[in-house]
């Protein structure tokens, strides 16, 4: 390597130094602020995201937040940067959903879209039954029956059977309770302690 090729290489380090060295000590975070968060706390986000006041602004991006996409209470997570030194992160949080009992009877709360959701409070909804997460339509069940105001959802191989107010509620799918699933809501309200039966052709009471 002859000298020339030397001496801009060593020039190029000590540009590169100077660099990184200015980002830091010259363009610090000086504010974060953390919105959108209702079960996680913001120092928790600032820490998972990387994002602390006295780090090097410039390095602050939504690629180095990996640890915060990466946790399940994160729907959507955007950090914005505004010169100069401000750090703005924006959360979308995923919502509990139902508990579910597993088959060793221990207890976990699912999302909207079926992420274990660790520290949830246990929700009014509890999913019981035949293998519920392997159903593919069950988290669309779920949801359709927080809707109609159900507190328990028991899947069977022939459909599922939930519980709202004092009626119980049948149905073979999805499909059919969401046909009929206001005319269902009125007749569960009105026929306390009986059975209403949702079927691809109609309704039922028993």
């Amino acid at each position: 390597m002859n000298r020339s090729i030397r001496r801009g290489l060593f020039a190029f380090f000590v540009i590169t130094v100077s660099l990184l060295s200015s980002s830091w000590f010259f363009f610090p975070v000086m504010t974060v602020t953390v919105s959108g968060t209702r079960f996680l706390k913001p120092k928790e986000v600032a820490r998972m995201s990387g994002v602390l006041p006295g780090n090097p602004w410039l390095w602050v991006s939504n690629a180095r937040a990996g640890a915060l996409h990466d946790n399940p209470w994160v729907a959507q997570a955007r950090i914005v940067k505004i010169f100069p030194g401000r750090i703005e992160i924006k959360i979308v949080e995923r919502t509990p959903l139902a508990a579910y009992k597993r088959s060793d009877g221990s207890l976990v709360v699912l999302s909207f879209d079926g992420l274990e959701l660790p520290g949830a409070a246990l929700p009014a909804l509890m999913l019981e039954g035949f293998d519920a997460l392997a159903l593919p339509e069950a988290l669309k069940v779920a949801g359709l029956a927080k809707q109609l105001g159900a507190v328990r959802l028991r899947f069977t191989p022939q459909g599922f059977l939930m519980r709202v107010g004092d009626a119980q509620i049948w149905s073979d799918s999805y499909a059919s309770l969401l046909k009929y699933g206001g005319s269902v809501k009125m007749l569960a309200m009105k026929q306390a302690g009986k059975r209403v039966n949702v079927y691809p052709w109609g309704v039922s009471v028993q």
